[in-house]
């Protein structure tokens, strides 16, 4: 048995390091869209833009996370409009830059998806897409050259319209964009693989001869490294693999000096291999790696119909729905095998073992037992499947448990076979009502256990802390071990407890809520214990909720202040209830009955039994959202003592999520948390609800809102959580809110409103107001419970409020609840006093309302739509007369296109009605449509005739335009007024002419009115005008943008244009459509026949119309034609003369926004054909072969002409046109002469009289590439054309190279294809191998195995690598086409492997089938018949990067296996001169030594033309070299005086390379290891050890060759260094901090050292890692701290040591200030000044004194008693033993006179001692008593005032009196003076 996956189609591209080419950008969204990157949500609505995620249920383009945008989950009527924008990136320098995504693009019309490039300037389409493209886990692969639009701020975006549709979606992934200038290999295909190998071949990238290939695991990704190097792209053969394996292949070319990206992956699974056991497979993937399956057989035939059978992928049990394999028996039908690999039983002795189950069907509880002639059988064969053995049988009679059972059977038997194994599983022939579902799980091959271990351990929570344990015994044991722990703790590696319980093991004191794991082993005494089995999980129960208890009230009593049963009608919406919806949507919260929402989840009863409905978490799928329930307004604000919440809970179901209750005093929270519940509780739908209670009391007095949220756990299928009866029980008196608001009796005005009561009050406040206005603070008062309310207005949704009034309080307001009322549809004018009435519709589908309008006095009425839309051709607006009949609007019921705006009906009589009559389709909200808008008005004037028009002034510059009034009558109004909605100042116009308006910026929204002066009914409204942008540069002929013409068929020059703003031309239209937004383009002709191709068409629409002019200028053009679609054909034309495209949509709709590109390409020749040239014979001979060494003979042919029609077999040309071959054979299943194109339409020729080909019908007559249709049945052919012939191979390959081309392609591709083939025959063996097939597979070429899906969505593509062209509706221009068929493939290549010198015959028979229509044809490409040929490969050169190294091998191979009549002479070729090299006859040849080889090979009994010969150029790389020689001795320092230090190996790199570049150097600790590249030195850098010999090895990045050699590092020596002392410092500016010379130790640390480096530090950390270091080192500024010295010698060894800074304080000293310190002038009695010591005493310090800075000599004490002159004092104080000084100052003033008067005698002299001078003294106030101490006299800044006067002036007598003055700032003196008179 073998499996064999081949997965071919993944071939996109990423992108791995190589040494020139870089990566700009690269990202894979597997987890998000980089925040990096920009999305930009546009459209109709937010939140619907590019997501990183999958779509629908995991569909994806690799298995991973893409980029995605979805219209179709978004939905219809939504208009997606979403960008996704790559960061910015410069890529300035790049020279050849790609951007590459993988992508799926479902089309489904009028939708596109446009990838831009910002180019540094503006934005630039490089691709518009509006057809499909890729498929799911088949992407399309987008290789976009986008070198020209190369900057320094670069972006790419990915823009995604929907059109307003709904539309299907784009896949986004694997975005790379790089600068690589060597192209990437393509087109890699799995040849063949085997259990060890693969055999690969791809395609040339350009021109490259050299690749690199890496097989590797699946799944790893990208190569980080380099490949192997190969110069062989097909047959490339890796045998190095692994069994039943899944690998991955990337390829990469190498160009020389450069590699490209990496090509791939693309993935397959080796074939299996037999495997030795122990063997165990879980099924955790299905189909099972090895296994195989089959659907009929029994056990004397074995299995038959492999590939297909019941077995499917399921739950074991039931539980889940993966993991084990299950069949279901029931009805009499199945006999379904699952069959294992092969295992050599050779030793054991073995047992084979697996899980089995019977359960009912579906069932996870419930046992089954097996029909009456049902059967499972475990078989074994040891013959290849000849015979099998049943070893065991499951019956009628079997009884398995709800658990299942372990079968074990023993192998000993079959010891040395190699054995499958077979289970089967038959229903037998009796229809039994038995359904069962049958389990199959962990099947194991293993050696026979000593002990064996327990069987069917189960786990079972039986409370919130305890579960029983139950296991079967493994064989007789009756002791075990058991370990109950946390679940993830993972297997035990102690002894467990120890229990002889197994039925069951109690486990207790457990935790709740919590997952356990359980481990059981056997203890089989001396044969010592069993392997653990486990781990088998559970999880113990929830607590049990806790259950109301109700309050206990010392005031007031109990009330349930407020009570929610959520009603009994599924429609029911809690009033004033907020949160997110009741929408019954997943994720959300519903309204509902029970059993109503999902099945296995959810209650089956209600809380109490009776009927209702009720709160439910609706959980139908993987959802995480919040639901959220929060209560409106609940007031405690009066309670007291006590209030609890309750509720009831039903929480039934698996994979239950989390409820949250949430208390807030806002409704909009935050809400505080005060109780939650996760998981289940009830354990089945049946099972009664849960009463739960939650305290309230931390909320009394205040008004709360109580939130109800829930959250899913994000599973597959989740539960659904169900709340029921939520009230709040408090104590107090309650003013209790109103329940039950309502309204009914809803009318366009009124509605009566009413409510229930909640206590005995009496009286109401109630408020009825706009929805969304909010909580009111007052209302109007009433004593009834339902209100009458008019006056409101119609379709408006109004809220209801109510609260209620107890005495002096007032409860919180009820609410809100709301209601609209209706929409009104009768109106009433009275047109003596009413003006006009507007109102606004929007209408929905099936639309059946209709708004009339009457006038009061049978006045007509005027109705006006002044803007709208409807839907064109669907929905048609009808305009009913007065008699309700007739419609005014007949003519134009869609109005222009849709747009109804500027429509003006007016009655007969007094009425007038609208209508708009919808299909079930589209509607105006579904569509984004404009509401109508209708004005209608009396006719009591005549209105004015007005038209309105618009106008740039773009070509002044300036961004604005002008309203254009044009009235042509003013009815019968005196004057007109004309305003505009943007405030423009009024106009009055009394007669007719054109009145501009404005100017407004551009894009401005204008409605400008034309009102009757006099009577307000008669006004005139234009639409809304706009002119959004300038008209374009193109806008009119004589701008025309000149296009360069293609010169072929490829639109690679195209023109970006848009319509945007186009306005009319002055040229004449005579084509059809409105060309009122015209663009005009030129082009000079190239040649006769010209396409023009409008593409990548963006925006309002996706359909254009053009014509064609010639002329010499824009004033007398001549119209060739006009078309009416994106493309048409000039055929005719004048090379060299100038031709002109006018462009525009079909519509009159002004300013539709479309962008386009253009392409004016030329029409390339088809290809020729020729039925008469060559014979069929020289065909086969002298085109398809053309060789001297073909042995060809017996040329024999059939077409048409053999049965009286048309030839099927000619020789064609490519003639110049773009098919890929030049030249060869065609044969076709129509007329050969009607093969070249181009397409023109369906060819169905041949006729019923020429038949088929009966051995193209037999090998094609089963579906062998699984697409039905492309099978023949016998006789089903018709019109063979056939070629076939016979050859003799020279050597042991054969091949050639051919298309296909059929009719079939596009519409019929899904289910037609005609059939051909090419069947070569062993003419020996008979064995016939058609090589018409799909590379790697045996599936035939047709049209049903290579097609894209982006030319018929009906059907995916297949293998659309290998589909080339189309040139149909969505493909290339049909006139383009070198052929007449449709569509054709890539050129394939039909190899063989043959034998040389035997006989073969060739039959190429191509037929229709089924029929004679759709005609397909097969070109054989001329000369590619290769029946023998030699090739040495591409020279092996430096310059193509296929050299090895200096002193490496190479093998020139031929590549075949020696003919047995060849001769093969090897040569060496120097200077013109061909050596043959003595005794080199093989097919194979060894070089060491660069030169130019030769191989020639002759055959016997062949002619002497015939032989072959190559040659081939050898050259090998120069090894690098060492520039420096020996390479110097690296010494490091040995800081910790280990022996061993850290080294830099590194530090010699730069001399040892010298110039040589791309050099990677690594260092190794053996000579074996450099050599051998393994065990690098990880961090060269840092390397640790003692000193050795280090090895390093140089290797050239580009060619891979090396050189090692070897270098020592050795340990450098340290300084030693003297002891330092400590350094004082003093404080002596008080600042605290001291000044120190930090050099000072230096030369005590040097210790006679020289060439030194001293730093210091603060840190010791610091020091040793040099930072931080100390800068001024000489006046180092500090306190007493500890400094850190590195001495650092030439050898950058350093040492480290320190000393500290000691800190002295300052002595204080201080002078008594209040003291005067004066001397008189010329003293010579001296003062004493007197210091005070504070902190010393006078043994401990030194003193100086000094007098403006000279000292004092011979004073040395405290008090300086020499002082007779004035000035500055110093006294100088210094600590004795520190040092430390500080000194203070005092200063001795100078008095001018020292005498004082002591009397004073005015009058006595005059002029002499009148006055009491005191004017030397400085006195700030001098105060006078008499000798009583009376106050006299006083004076404040005296000087000489007093002449013995009192303060009132008089004259005081003779006699004595005291005085007290201040003087000199804080002096006082007191004294006596005498008065003489």
């Amino acid at each position: 048995m073998k499996k064999t996956t081949f997965i071919l189609a993944l071939l996109f591209f990423v992108i791995g390091w190589q040494a020139n080419s870089q990566i700009y950008l690269q990202e894979n969204f597997d987890t998000s869209i980089p925040a990096t990157w920009t999305i930009t949500d546009a459209g109709g609505a937010t939140g619907d833009s590019w997501i990183s995620g999958q779509q629908g249920t995991g569909n994806s383009l690799n298995g991973s996370n893409v980029a995605i945008v979805d219209s179709d989950a978004n939905g219809n009527g939504t208009l997606l409009l979403e960008t996704l924008t790559t960061p910015t990136f410069d890529a300035s320098a790049a020279t050849t830059l790609f951007l590459d995504f993988d992508q799926y693009y479902r089309n489904i019309g009028a939708d596109n998806a446009i990838v831009e490039v910002y180019d540094g300037a503006a934005w630039i389409e490089v691709l518009n897409q509006t057809a499909s493209a890729g498929n799911f886990n088949a992407p399309d692969q987008q290789h976009i050259d986008i070198t020209a639009y190369a900057n320094a701020n670069m972006q790419v975006r990915f823009i995604y319209n929907d059109a307003d549709d709904w539309a299907w979606y784009w896949l986004i992934d694997n975005v790379t964009i790089y600068n690589a200038s060597c192209p990437n290999p393509s087109g890699l295909i799995i040849n063949a693989a085997t259990a060890t190998s693969v055999d690969l071949s791809w395609a040339l990238g350009g021109t490259e001869a050299a690749w690199e290939v890496v097989v590797q695991p699946a799944g790893t990704g990208v190569p980080t490294g380099s490949g192997a190097a190969t110069s062989t792209n097909t047959g490339y053969i890796d045998s190095t693999l692994s069994p039943a394996t899944d690998y991955e292949v990337y390829v990469r070319a190498n160009c020389g000096s450069d590699f490209s990206i990496w090509t791939g992956p693309i993935t397959f699974t080796t074939d299996c291999a037999i495997f030795t056991p122990d063997y165990l497979q879980d099924f955790t993937t299905i189909p099972a790696n090895c296994w195989e399956v089959a659907d009929n057989g029994d056990a004397t035939t074995g299995p038959t119909d492999l590939g297909t059978s019941s077995w499917t992928n399921d739950g074991y049990i039931n539980n889940g729905f993966t993991g084990a394999y299950k069949i279901n028996l029931w009805l009499a039908a199945k006999s379904d095998w699952l069959l294992s690999p092969l295992f050599d039983l050779t030793g054991g002795p073995f047992q084979v073992e697996f899980d089995f189950a019977v359960m009912t069907f579906g069932s996870t509880t419930t046992a089954g037992t097996l029909g009456s002639d049902d059967t499972v059988e475990l078989l074994i064969t040891t013959d290849n499947g000849t015979t099998w053995t049943v070893l065991e049988t499951f019956d009628s009679t079997s009884v398995i448990p709800a658990t299942g059972t372990h079968v074990v059977q023993d192998l000993t038997a079959y010891a040395g076979t190699t054995a499958q194994f077979g289970i089967r599983a038959s229903e037998g022939t009796v229809d039994d009502t038995n359904d069962n579902d049958v389990f199959v799980d962990n099947f194991q091959v293993r050696a026979i256990p000593s002990c064996p271990e327990p069987l069917a351990v189960v786990a079972t929570a039986t409370g919130d802390s305890t579960a029983d344990i139950t296991w079967d015994a493994g064989a007789t044991e009756t002791e075990w071990q058991i370990w109950v722990q946390p679940a993830g703790t993972g297997e035990p590696t102690t002894d467990g407890v120890v229990t002889s319980s197994n039925a069951p093991y109690p486990a207790t004191g457990l935790t709740p809520s919590t997952a356990y794991e359980v481990y059981v082993r056997s203890n089989c005494g001396t044969d010592g214990y069993s392997v653990w089995v486990g781990p088998v999980n559970f999880t113990t129960l929830n607590t049990p909720p806790p259950a109301p208890v109700g309050v206990a009230c010392a005031t007031g009593t109990s009330t349930f202040i407020f009570t929610e049963d959520f009603g009994n009608d599924t429609n029911y919406v809690p009033s004033g209830w907020t949160g997110t919806a009741f929408t019954d949507t997943n994720g959300d919260w519903d309204i509902t009955t029970v059993n109503a929402n999902s099945t296995g989840t959810g209650p089956n009863i209600t809380w109490d039994g009776n009927a209702g409905t009720h709160l439910e978490y609706e959980g139908s799928g993987n959802t995480t959202n919040v639901a959220s329930a929060i209560t409106p307004a609940i007031d405690l604000s009066t309670a007291v003592d006590g209030a609890e919440l309750s509720f009831w809970m039903h929480a039934f179901g698996d994979n239950m999520g989390t409820l949250n209750i949430g208390v807030s005093t806002s409704q909009t929270g935050p809400f505080t948390s005060e109780y939650t519940w996760i998981g289940d509780y009830q354990s089945t739908a049946d099972e009664a609800w849960v009463p739960i209670g939650v305290n309230l009391d931390a909320y009394l007095g205040q008004i709360i809102y109580i939130e109800i949220s829930y959250v899913g756990t994000g599973d597959t299928w989740e539960s659904d959580m169900a709340i029921d009866q939520v009230r709040v029980e408090a104590c107090g008196d309650f003013c209790i809110a109103p329940s039950g608001l309502t309204a009914t009796a809803i009318t366009e005005t009124s509605a009566d409103i009413s409510w229930t009561p909640n206590g005995a009050e009496a009286e109401w406040n109630y408020v009825v107001q706009l929805a969304g206005t909010g909580v009111p603070t007052s209302g109007t008062s009433t004593t009834a419970t339902t209100i009458p309310v008019s006056g409101l207005d119609p379709a408006t949704a109004y809220e209801v409020y109510v609260q209620a009034v107890c005495g002096t309080e007032n409860s919180t307001w009820a609410g809100p609840f709301t209601f609209s009322t209706l929409l009104q549809f009768n109106f009433t004018l009275d047109c003596a006093t009413d003006g006009p009435q507007t109102i606004n519709y929007c209408y929905e589908s099936n639309d059946t309302n209709i708004f009339t309008f009457s006038s009061t006095d049978g006045t007509p009425l005027k109705m006006t739509f002044n803007s709208g839309q409807v839907e064109q051709g669907w929905d048609e607006l009808i305009v009913f007369d007065t008699d309700g009949t007739t419609d005014l609007n007949a003519l134009t019921p869609y109005g222009n296109n849709g747009d109804v705006s500027g429509l003006t009906y007016q009655s007969s009589g007094d009425t007038i009605s609208f209508t708009v009559q919808s299909d079930g389709i589209f509607d105006c909200g579904s569509q984004g449509y404009t509401p109508l808008t209708v004005t209608v008005n009396c006719a009591t004037c005549i209105n004015p005739d007005v038209a309105f028009s618009t106008t740039t002034d773009c070509s002044a510059g300036n961004n604005q335009f002008f309203v254009n009034v044009d009235i042509t009558s003013i009815g019968d109004a005196l004057s007109l007024n004309i305003t505009d909605n943007q405030s423009t100042p009024l106009q009055n116009v009394m007669t007719s002419g054109i009145i501009t308006m404005g100017p407004y910026p551009l894009d401005t929204d204008v409605v400008v009115t034309v009102a009757n002066a006099d009577d307000t009914n008669c006004i005139v409204t234009s639409s809304t005008l706009n002119v959004p942008v300038c008209p374009p540069a193109n806008d009119d002929c004589l701008n025309a943008i000149m296009v360069t013409p293609n010169a072929d068929e490829n639109c690679t020059n195209t023109t970006s244009a848009t319509l945007y703003g186009a306005t009319t031309s002055a040229q004449a239209n005579i084509c059809t459509g409105t060309a009122n937004d015209d663009v005009w383009f030129q082009f000079d002709a190239v040649a006769t026949d010209h396409g023009i191709d409008i593409s990548n068409i963006v925006g309002d629409t996706v359909n254009l119309n053009h014509a064609l002019y010639e002329g010499t200028d824009c004033d007398s053009l001549t119209n060739i034609y006009c078309e009416a679609t994106n493309s048409s054909i000039a055929n005719g034309l004048t090379i060299g003369n100038t031709y002109y495209i006018r462009i525009y949509t079909d519509g009159d709709i002004p300013f539709q926004n479309v962008n386009f590109d253009l392409c004016v390409f030329t029409i390339p020749p088809p290809i020729t054909t020729n039925d008469t040239q060559y014979t069929v014979q020289e065909l086969v001979t002298d085109v398809l072969v053309n060789s001297p060494c073909a042995l060809i003979n017996n040329v024999t042919w059939s077409t048409g002409t053999d049965f009286g029609t048309t030839n099927g077999i000619g020789y064609f040309e490519a003639n110049g046109s773009s098919f890929p071959f030049q030249s060869g054979i065609v044969m076709t299943t129509g007329n050969v002469l009607n093969a070249p194109g181009p397409e023109t339409g369906v060819l169905s020729e041949g006729g019923g009289s020429w038949p088929g080909d009966a051995d193209l019908e037999a090998f094609i007559n089963t579906d062998l590439d699984g697409n039905p249709g492309d099978d023949v049945p016998a006789g089903g052919s018709n019109n063979a054309s056939l070629i076939e012939f016979e050859f003799t191979p020279l050597i042991d390959q054969l091949s050639f190279n051919f298309i296909f081309a059929a009719e079939e392609y596009g519409t019929f591709q899904c289910g037609f294809s005609d059939a051909f083939a090419f069947l070569l025959t062993d003419l020996n063996t008979g064995i016939v191998t058609n090589l018409a097939v799909i590379p790697g597979t045996t599936d035939p070429v047709s049209v049903l195995s290579i097609r894209d899906d982006a030319y018929n969505t009906n059907c995916a593509s297949s293998n659309p690598t290998l589909f080339d062209a189309y040139y149909g509706a969505g493909g290339l221009p049909a006139i383009t086409n070198p052929t007449n068929f449709i569509g054709r493939t890539v050129p394939l290549t039909a190899t063989s492997v043959v034998i040389p010198n035997n006989p073969y015959s060739i039959k190429l028979v191509i037929a229709d089938d089924g029929d004679t229509d759709y005609d397909s044809a097969v070109f054989l490409e001329a000369s590619s018949f290769d029946i023998g040929n030699i090739d040495l490969g591409n020279d092996i050169l430096i310059s193509n990067g296929l050299a090895t190294c200096e002193g490496d091998s190479v093998t020139l191979d031929l590549g075949i296996a020696p003919p047995s009549n060849a001769t093969i002479t090897w040569y060496a070729v120097a200077d013109g001169i061909t050596e043959p090299i003595a005794g080199e006859n093989g097919t194979s040849l060894v070089v060491t030594e660069q030169g130019l080889y030769q191989v020639d090979i002759t055959f016997t009994d062949v002619s002497t033309a015939c032989f072959y010969t190559d040659q081939i150029l050898v050259e090998f790389f120069p090894n690098p070299d060492i520039e420096t020689g020996d390479i110097p001795l690296i010494t490091a320092c040995d800081d910790d005086n280990t022996g061993i230090t850290v080294f830099d190996l590194t530090i010699n790199e730069d001399d040892i390379l010298g110039s040589q570049s791309d050099i990677t150097i690594t260092y190794y600790e053996s000579e074996a290891n450099a050599i051998d590249d393994v065990d690098p030195i990880t961090d060269p850098t840092s390397y640790t050890s003692a000193p050795t010999i280090v090895y390093i090895r140089l290797t050239n990045n580009v060619t891979g060759c090396f050189k090692v050699d070897s270098f020592n590092i050795d340990l450098a020596p340290k300084p030693i260094l003297g002891t330092p002392e400590d350094l004082l410092g003093c404080d002596n500016n008080e600042d605290g901090i001291a000044e120190y010379d930090l050099t000072t130790n230096e030369a005590v640390l040097a210790n006679g050292m020289t060439d030194l480096v001293f730093t210091y530090y603060l840190d010791l950390s610091d020091a040793e890692t040099s930072t931080n270091a100390i800068t001024d080192t000489f006046n180092y500024q500090s306190g007493s701290d500890t400094i850190y010295v590195r001495v650092e010698n030439e050898s950058g060894c350093f040492e480290t040591t320190s000393f500290d800074l000691l800190f002295g304080i300052r002595p204080e000293t201080t002078f008594n200030l209040d003291l005067p310190y004066e001397v008189c002038p010329n003293a010579t009695s001296p003062i004493t000044i007197t210091a005070q010591a504070e902190n010393y005493t006078a043994s401990e310090v030194s003193i100086k004194w000094y007098n403006e800075g000279v000292e004092i000599a011979g004073q040395t004490g405290l008090a300086l008693n020499t002082v007779l002159t004035a000035g500055e004092y110093e006294i100088e104080v210094t600590y004795t033993e520190t040092g430390c000084s500080k000194s203070e100052f005092v200063t001795v003033v100078e008095l001018e006179n020292c005498t004082i008067p002591q009397g004073i005698s005015p009058g006595v002299s005059p002029g002499l001692n009148d006055k009491f001078d005191l004017s030397s003294f400085d006195v700030q106030s001098l105060e006078i008593y008499n000798r009583n101490g009376t106050l006299v006299y006083s004076k404040t800044n005296y000087v000489d005032e007093w002449e013995g006067q009192s303060n009132a002036g008089d004259e005081l007598p003779v006699g004595t009196y005291y005085y007290v003055m201040k003087y000199q700032g804080n002096k006082t003196k007191a004294s006596w003076v005498y008065i003489n008179r």
